[in-house]
């Protein structure tokens, strides 16, 4: 993230989808990650301790792509399609790519 508010634009990323992101620092030292999808809040939070405010930024962005993944694939195949073929450059653009695709067939 080569933002000047990289915090920032990060829950923008999340929100477009769906999720919050909370930073809460854990005294000593380290910093607590937790995902949150704000429609459903039914589901277990994503939840996860980094050394920095950094490395926790770092990691929710890795949580979340996962996480993003697995679930709008499991929701295209669940509709009877399959994904179109992984054409992007990186993870995060075939996040984009994946939520386009299924939102085409609501």
């Amino acid at each position: 993230m080569s933002s000047t508010n990289p915090g920032g634009d990060l829950r923008a990323r999340l929100a477009a989808h769906g999720y919050h992101l909370f930073l809460r620092p854990d005294r000593p030292t380290g910093w607590w990650v937790t995902i949150r999808n704000g429609d459903d809040a039914t589901q277990r939070p994503i939840e996860a301790r980094a050394g920095s405010r950094d490395e926790a930024l770092q990691m929710a962005e890795r949580l979340f792509t996962s996480h993003r993944l697995t679930e709008l694939d499991a929701s295209i195949r669940a509709s009877g399609r399959t994904p179109p073929p992984w054409t992007e450059p990186g993870q995060a653009a075939r996040v984009d790519t994946l939520a386009a695709f299924a939102a085409a067939s609501d």
